[in-house]
């Protein structure tokens, strides 16, 4: 019997899914003014759900921040932390108030002082200088992995762009490698000790900041990320966030109970979960036995699926090959998951991303592009 896939209404849009944080009321209007020379605007803003972005100069500058670490991480890692930290801030600076600019408060030089073991040549370094220790026993892993800074601004009576808030993400190891000429060690770092330790530095960064009197006034976010192992795909997230007005003190910790799932890997809060995305790879794979795999990555808060992100890897890039594929996937996707539930899927193959589709929480139509 010839079984039609359900046809496809084209629409190509991005979506992402947002966590509410607490509204920070009281924004600070004292800010750093850019230059009166800069040419200062902004892009055309995709939805109310995105920040409009700074341009300057003709100019996209990039983060002073990004792509600093102490020691490896992973892709996953990354783009929770990026996705994540944006989300945090748009809970605080709401995006029809705030245009969105990377961080610039922040130097190279002093995110890679604080990235460095502490040390007579590198006092400020937020590492421990146990770390360059050849004795196992007097050795200390590398708490702080790499930092990330988001600037949100805002336009003055003159039509100048002032800094009115910053969000910063420090992201903590999970682990460090003891390396000397007879040894090589794992060193685990648990979950306490990475949120205390962050809150320790979190402090320090702040105190710094405070000390440019640009910056005294300005609300200033700060977000605990607790990295996942290299080989996790799930990559790690957000543990706790605090927020300061003015002054240094950051007391309010709000805690987040987040995490992410590789099914078939992880032990999921609910079994039923994983058993549909086991249905799903079973009927996707049944239809194209060709394919490489399939991977599900479920984010789940305080202990419920937040949303879901499917991998599928095939061999063939073919366009018509492509385009079947997707009609499976949507269809055993609307048949076996809640559509209160979040949904990203993509299509790879060895040349590359074949196919992006994603369907709103709440939605029951799938967005799609074929590439």
């Amino acid at each position: 019997m010839l079984k039609k896939l359900r046809g496809l209404a084209v629409l190509s849009v991005l979506t992402m899914t947002l966590t509410a944080c607490q509204q920070f009321e009281d924004i600070a209007n004292q800010g750093d003014s850019q230059n009166n020379e800069n040419q200062n605007e902004a892009t055309q803003q995709l939805s109310e759900d995105y920040y409009q972005a700074v341009i300057e100069d003709n100019t996209y500058d990039v983060n002073n921040t990004r792509g600093l670490q102490a020691g490896p991480s992973s892709d996953a890692n990354m783009k929770n932390m990026e996705k994540g930290l944006y989300e945090l801030a748009q809970g605080v600076f709401p995006t029809d108030e705030f245009l969105f600019r990377e961080g610039k408060v922040i130097s190279e030089d002093q995110a890679n002082a604080w990235l460095g073991a502490q040390s007579d040549d590198n006092p400020e370094g937020l590492n421990p200088s146990g770390y360059n220790s050849q004795k196992r026993d007097n050795f200390e892993p590398r708490y702080l992995n790499s930092i990330l800074e988001y600037n949100l601004m805002q336009e003055n009576d003159d039509g100048n762009l002032t800094l009115q808030g910053i969000s910063i993400a420090l992201a903590m190891n999970e682990s460090d490698t003891f390396t000397n000429d007879d040894n090589e060690e794992k060193v685990e770092i648990d979950r306490e000790t990475q949120i205390a330790k962050g809150k320790e530095m979190a402090q320090t960064i702040v105190s710094k900041i405070r000390e440019n009197e640009d910056y005294q006034s300005i609300p200033i976010q700060v977000a605990i990320f607790t990295n996942a192992a290299v080989d996790d795909i799930g990559g790690g997230s957000f543990a706790t966030e605090a927020m300061v007005s003015e002054g240094s003190e950051l007391n309010d910790w709000v805690d987040y109970n987040v995490d992410y799932v590789v099914y078939g890997v992880d032990s999921a809060p609910n079994e039923e979960d994983g058993e549909a995305v086991s249905q799903f790879q079973s009927e996707v794979e049944g239809l194209f036995p060709q394919l490489s795999g399939i991977s599900g990555v479920g984010r789940y808060v305080d202990g419920n699926l937040d949303s879901l992100h499917i991998t599928i890897n095939s061999q063939f890039d073919g366009y018509t090959e492509t385009l079947a594929l997707t009609q499976k996937a949507i269809d055993a996707a609307s048949n076996l998951f809640n559509k209160n539930l979040g949904i990203e899927i993509e299509i790879h193959s060895p040349s590359g991303t074949r196919a992006v589709l994603s369907r709103p929480s709440g939605s029951d139509t799938f967005n799609y592009t074929i590439l």
